[in-house]
């Protein structure tokens, strides 16, 4: 209280008129003393109450203290819920805070949205490794069944020739259940041409396949049927299928990009027949082309389309059983659709 006033004296005095000189002042006190003087305020007692201020400061101790306490009331009710209780409700009061709850039923269910989320991922996952494991027991069964029928068929060659024919001809992934091409047979000589042959046969109703070329080279290709279920023996002519008497009643569409030729060849007991399609397209067979077989065993007719465009006229055939055939020469690769 002392210092207060002292305190106040000190700045009334600091803002009262400063006077010039001790003589000066002592003369024209002289003269104010018989003057009426001027009264001045007098100084009332003022009264200071000192203000209690709260100081807040960082505590790592209560934050430390919260967490280690929701991790406990966490663990509580975690072990409550596997006992089979249900969780308490725990409301801890901090030093020099006021009383804070913690929801224990939120935490319980947040925990079991991230159990039932990490469940469901767990299934998930085992369901598509089930499905992918499903998938490729069908893909073994498929091709067992595939390896079964060729030991047991006296008309297909063996897993070794099926081997081959899949360097040169994709059919694995081929929706077309009546066309799978069994038997491989390679020229000798210089021409060096492969043949690949479907021998179960087609003797009645209408079918339909396609072939994509994948890989193309300049040399003769040619697409079709023909009459005979064995190749093993016979030797492709230079100038193709339709030159090789051996495979008698024939059909095929040929091209070959190295003479810029491209055409439709049958023969049968009747005779030969060529349709030369060198002037319907400047170039010949390129990849990514589709070359569809259409053959009509009610009508014993044949037609061919490129690129679902008809190439040529459609071509009687001899009553026959007829057998897909795909020859070429070089490095060219095909896709059965």
């Amino acid at each position: 209280m002392n210092l207060a006033l002292l305190f106040i004296a000190g700045q009334v005095y600091e803002n009262a008129p400063k006077t010039l000189d001790t003589k000066e002042a002592c003369s024209k006190g002289e003269k104010h003393s018989k003057s009426k003087r001027k009264k001045r305020p007098s100084i009332e007692s003022v009264e200071i109450k000192p203000q209690m201020t709260r100081i807040v400061s960082y505590n790592q101790y209560i934050d430390e203290q919260f967490v280690e306490d929701v991790m406990s009331d966490i663990e509580q009710n975690w072990s409550a819920v596997d006992r089979g209780f249900s969780p308490p409700q725990i409301r801890p009061v901090f030093s020099n805070e006021s009383s804070t709850s913690i929801d224990s039923k939120y935490i319980m269910r947040k925990y079991n949205e991230i159990e039932q989320f990490h469940s469901d991922v767990t299934v998930s996952c085992e369901s598509d490794l089930d499905s992918i494991i499903g998938d490729e027991l069908i893909i073994e069964d498929l091709m067992d069944d595939l390896e079964c029928d060729v030991s047991d068929s006296e008309h297909v060659s063996s897993a070794a020739a099926l081997c081959d024919i899949q360097k040169h001809l994709v059919q694995r992934y081929s929706e077309n259940g009546n066309v799978f091409f069994d038997q491989i047979a390679v020229s000798k000589g210089s021409n060096s041409k492969i043949c690949l042959l479907d021998s179960k046969g087609l003797t009645t109703g209408h079918h339909q396949w396609q072939i994509q070329i994948l890989q193309t080279d300049v040399d003769l290709q040619e697409i079709g049927v023909i009459s005979i279920n064995d190749i093993t023996g016979i030797s492709i002519s230079n100038d193709g299928i339709r030159d090789t008497a051996q495979c008698k009643s024939r059909c095929v569409y040929g091209n070959e990009l190295s003479s810029f030729s491209s055409y439709i060849a049958s023969s049968n007991e009747d005779g030969s027949d060529v349709q030369d399609l060198s002037q319907q397209r400047r170039i010949g067979w390129c990849v990514y082309d589709t070359i569809t077989v259409d053959l009509d065993l009610e009508a014993w007719t044949i037609r061919f389309l490129l690129n679902d465009k008809q190439c040529g006229e459609m071509v009687q055939l001899q009553r026959e059983t007829y057998y897909p055939v795909l020859s070429f020469a070089g490095r060219c690769r095909y896709d059965l659709r």
